[in-house]
């Protein structure tokens, strides 16, 4: 028996809001990260992530990355100068 044209519809209408609820979720999300961290923070940011060479790294999880070397880093001692404006280079062993 063939599938019933309405269900198959319904389950590509399913997909495709699935699809916009995540677009409208990145696009939220890529706002909240411009209201907390300047252009070239975020730039910073993707140059790192682009750096790692690994898909699954995305802006949330190579925030939290840094977060955590830049507590390594200051709690060996390596961070002298924890200004925000110096940026994450400033902050991350190249």
């Amino acid at each position: 028996m063939a599938e019933d044209p309405t269900v198959r519809a319904r389950s590509a209408a399913t997909r495709i809001r699935q699809q916009i609820a995540a677009s409208v979720l990145q696009q939220q999300l890529e706002e909240m990260l411009k209201i907390v961290f300047s252009g070239p923070q975020l730039k910073q940011v993707d140059k790192w992530i682009a750096e790692q060479h690994d898909p699954a790294i995305d802006r949330p999880e190579a925030m939290r990355h840094l977060v955590e070397l830049g507590l390594k880093g200051e709690a060996q001692g390596l961070i002298k100068n924890n200004s925000p404006s110096r940026g994450i280079s400033a902050h991350v062993n190249h």
